[in-house]
C-alpha cells in the first residue's frame, strides 16, 4: 500500500465526515422527526375527542337538567304516554268532553307505530251554538289526560234563520307507547 497524499487524506476524510452525516439523518434524526410528527398528529386526535367528549358530557348535563324541571313540575303538567290499545279511555274521555255539544261524530284512523311509539289519529266533528264553547272543547281536549297534538283544525260558522252555529272538524294525533 503505498502512502496517501495530503489530496487524497482530505477527500478521504470528507467522505467520512459524509457518510457519519448521512448515517445520523438516515438512521436517528428523520426516524425521530417521522416519530416526532406522528406523536402531534395523534395528539391532536386525542384532543379533539377530548372537545368531541366535554362537549357530549355538557349537552347531557343540561338534558338531565332538563328532564329534572320537567318531573319537578316546573315546566307545567307533563303527561306520561299511556300503554298501547288506549283507546277505550281516549273514547271515554272525548265522549265526556264533547257532551256539552249539539251533535257530534268521532272517528279512528288506523294506528301508526314508529320504534316504540303508537300514533292513534282521530277525527272529531261537533257543532256549538257559540264560538267560545267550540274553543272551550278543543282546549279540554288539548289539556286532557292523554298527550295528543292537532294536525289539522277546520272552524266554520252557519246561520241559519238568524241562529248561528259553529261546525268544527279536527284531526287529532293521541300517542301511546308500545
Amino acid at each position: 500500500m503505498k502512502k496517501m497524499t495530503v489530496r487524497e487524506k482530505i477527500l478521504l476524510g470528507i467522505l467520512i465526515v459524509l457518510i457519519l452525516f448521512c448515517g445520523y439523518y438516515f438512521f436517528f434524526l428523520e426516524p425521530v422527526s417521522n416519530q416526532i410528527d406522528y406523536c402531534t398528529s395523534e395528539n391532536l386526535a386525542v384532543e379533539d375527542q377530548i372537545l368531541v367528549a366535554d362537549a357530549t358530557a355538557e349537552k347531557k348535563k343540561m338534558m338531565e337538567a332538563e328532564l329534572e324541571a320537567i318531573f319537578s313540575g316546573e315546566m307545567g303538567n307533563v303527561k306520561e304516554l299511556p300503554a298501547y290499545d288506549n283507546s277505550h279511555n281516549v273514547m271515554n274521555q272525548l265522549s265526556a268532553i264533547m257532551a256539552g255539544t249539539t251533535q257530534y261524530d268521532i272517528s279512528f284512523a288506523s294506528v301508526e307505530e314508529e320504534d316504540s311509539t303508537i300514533r292513534r289519529s282521530v277525527t272529531i266533528s261537533y257543532e256549538c251554538p257559540t264560538y267560545e264553547e267550540a274553543r272551550s272543547i278543543l282546549t279540554r281536549i288539548a289539556n286532557s289526560d292523554y298527550r295528543c297534538i292537532y294536525k289539522d283544525l277546520y272552524i266554520n260558522s252557519n246561520e241559519y234563520k238568524d241562529v248561528v252555529s259553529y261546525n268544527v272538524i279536527a284531526d287529532i294525533v293521541f300517542f301511546e307507547y308500545n
